[in-house]
């Protein structure tokens, strides 16, 4: 079971991590602020939510307890803010439904902190404003989600030992449908951070959805100069200039693929082989964005293990080729390479759209000049007429009424 002193031992070690975060916003203040999103500006935009912003939360969300005491005709007795973690001590005689809504209450000053940073997204101009938003609403209801019911149960102290008191009919079962609900959400907006730690999501002037609900071949190009900026010796070109960019992502490929031969032949660690692979991967899917299909299976061959952001690059298959649905091309990679194969000859690059489009077989353009006629027959047919707690006896001022404790 977790005690006070746990608690603070570990609220204490947080508030060391919180004066470190501080420190590191105020020497890189300006670069975190300017218009260019990097890697170590999306660390620093997390630790700000989790180490900033988060015991915030922490205090709004007690001070939810202690509006729900007043407001059942409560006491507060006690009011402890320990930075990353509290408490409320209420005194008074409340009935079974006033104790779930002063258990609960906090909660919902959480859930409703996390969700209310999203709506403001698309209204802040900074990119990584944008980003501090979706990551700090993303944690918020982690933490108010997820991680407080699980530490309620397996620590045995908590709101939700008392949120979840089904004879607290019917608000602790109405809580459980909005629960699952919430969290399937949770889930959706999960998936939308990961996809946002790409660079090219965050570039100045993109979108806020995603490379594959935009499928455009720009959005993959963006996020792998980003990924080269600082790699190589060789300048990269204007990202407008595709011509340009297609030569420099062809030249470089050649040479990634030369030191993979060249490391395998010398018989060198395979972590050696695998950071040049990884290059490989990078290139390939550059080049797929203009319409090299015969690289597709280069990228499903070379594709890291799915950890950290550049996995994501699979995507470009799905985002570009009228792959189905069902197909995922880091679940099922032989899978999309059998459907390319046997496609390979319907696929055509589009420069227009720069993206695959499916062609009709020969067999099937015969099909449907054959069935013409019947379909005129059947068009002229059809046009005819026809939505806690636990108490504390130390704070105990009338024995037959203990006081009520919120976390």
């Amino acid at each position: 079971m977790l005690t006070d002193f746990n608690l603070d031992a570990i609220s204490i070690l947080y508030t060391v991590v919180s004066l470190n975060v501080i420190w590191r916003l105020g020497t890189n203040w300006s670069a975190f602020w300017d218009n260019k999103v990097t890697a170590a500006d999306r660390q620093l935009a997390d630790a700000t939510a989790v180490f900033l912003l988060i015991p915030i939360g922490v205090f709004f969300h007690e001070l939810g307890h202690a509006i729900a005491t007043w407001q059942v005709g409560g006491t507060v007795l006690e009011f402890q803010w320990r930075i990353f973690w509290g408490y409320v001590v209420s005194g008074g005689e409340f009935t079974i439904g006033q104790r779930w809504w002063m258990a609960f209450s906090g909660n919902l000053v959480s859930i409703v902190l996390g969700a209310i940073a999203l709506p403001f997204i698309p209204r802040v101009k900074r990119q990584i404003a944008k980003y501090l938003l979706l990551s700090f609403g993303r944690v918020q209801l982690i933490y108010s989600l997820v991680l407080y019911p699980l530490i309620s149960f397996m620590g045995q102290r908590g709101d939700w030992l008392r949120i979840y008191d089904f004879s607290a009919r019917p608000y602790a079962q109405i809580t459980f449908a909005i629960h699952l609900v919430l969290l399937v959400f949770l889930w959706r907006l999960n998936k939308r951070f990961e996809q946002s730690r790409h660079p090219a999501i965050m570039a100045p002037g993109s979108s806020e959805r995603s490379p594959v609900d935009r499928s455009t071949a720009q959005y993959y190009r963006q996020m792998i100069r980003s990924a080269l900026e600082g790699t190589t010796s060789t300048p990269l070109p204007p990202s407008n200039a595709t011509a340009e960019l297609e030569e420099y992502f062809q030249n470089l490929y050649i040479q990634q693929q030369q030191r993979v031969t060249e490391l395998r032949a010398r018989n060198a660690q395979q972590s050696a082989i695998e950071t040049q692979k990884l290059g490989v991967f990078i290139l390939a899917s550059g080049l797929f964005t203009f319409g090299r299909l015969e690289l597709a299976d280069v990228i499903l061959d070379n594709t890291p293990h799915p950890k950290g952001d550049v996995v994501y690059l699979t995507s470009v298959l799905k985002a570009l080729l009228p792959i189905p649905q069902e197909l995922d091309p880091l679940q099922n990679p032989d899978t999309v390479k059998a459907w390319i194969k046997a496609h390979q000859h319907q696929l055509q690059w589009n420069p227009k759209l720069e993206k695959f489009v499916m062609t009709p077989t020969d067999s099937e353009s015969e099909s449907e000049l054959a069935s013409e006629p019947q379909s005129a027959s059947t068009a002229r047919q059809s046009n005819a007429p026809e939505s806690g707690t636990a108490h504390r006896a130390e704070h105990n001022a009338d024995p037959t009424h203990p006081p009520e404790q919120t976390s």
